[in-house]
């Protein structure tokens, strides 16, 4: 973990998995009931979404394979919040509310997720040396899940964002609650950009990482750094499952509780 290559790599991916992943559910569900599209049927969402995600990957093999990173991972978090921005003034604000410009639009986010996939497969394979593949596997999936469990675990607490609006007000429509709804979005979108930081520590492209593994150096806080953030979300998720089996702490809003 030392190496520049194996940390730059890991860091640029602990940016993109945790920005990217981040979704105030109570909002976006909302604007999805606005547009009249939270009774579409499930089959076709799942056949908009993969199909979405093949055409990515087959642009990415045919077009971007062999150009900078860069150029092709910053798509994620443009796709991600560029249309999604479009989407939530356009829906919130009652200017075009259509169940079919909304589906069209969510196939820019397939694209998002796909984008993410790969850039978080193909730089991986230039930093595994031969006879440590299960350890750099492991601790890249480890890394990612750990993350995955912290967005999970505030999915119902910090990141549900029902606070950030009157529920009663969003039930008949007013002015207040579309804007209240539009800037919980923007909060979360901006928090979805974050994620572009993760681009500052990614190699040009294979070569380079490649050349940065030889002669990159080692970085000796590297691995520590690693190591104190996978604990501290581990440490964060598990002291707010073990809140919410305690009835004195179950009811705060961390939690997803309705405030004590």
């Amino acid at each position: 973990m030392q190496q520049k290559a194996v940390w730059s790599v890991l860091a640029s991916q602990c940016f993109f998995t945790l920005f990217n992943q981040i979704s105030f559910s109570g909002p976006a569900l909302i604007i999805t009931v606005w547009a009249g599209a939270s009774g579409d049927n499930p089959f076709v969402q799942q056949l908009m979404y993969y199909g979405a995600t093949i055409v990515t990957v087959l642009v990415w093999r045919y077009y971007f394979m062999n150009r900078p990173w860069c150029s092709f991972y910053s798509a994620c978090p443009l796709l991600l919040v560029v249309p999604q921005l479009i989407v939530s003034i356009l829906v919130s604000q009652d200017i075009l509310r259509d169940r079919l410009f909304y589906r069209l639009m969510t196939l820019f986010n397939s694209a998002s997720f796909a984008i993410g996939w790969i850039g978080s497969v193909v730089p991986l394979t230039e930093i595994i040396q031969e006879g440590s593949e299960g350890a750099m596997v492991g601790l890249t999936l480890s890394l990612y899940f750990l993350v995955g469990i912290f967005v999970q675990t505030n999915s119902v607490g910090l990141f549900e964002g029902s606070n950030f609006y009157d529920v009663a007000e969003v039930a008949v429509d007013t002015t207040r609650a579309r804007g209240d709804v539009l800037k919980a979005l923007i909060l979360n979108y901006g928090i979805n950009a974050f994620s572009l930081f993760g681009l500052f520590f990614l190699p040009r492209q294979k070569l380079d990482t490649q050349q940065l593994r030889s002669y990159g150096g080692y970085t000796k806080c590297a691995s520590a750094a690693i190591v104190t953030f996978a604990v501290i979300l581990f440490l964060y998720s598990f002291s707010i499952s073990i809140m919410t089996f305690i009835p004195g702490t179950a009811c705060t809003r961390i939690n997803g509780g309705a405030g004590c």
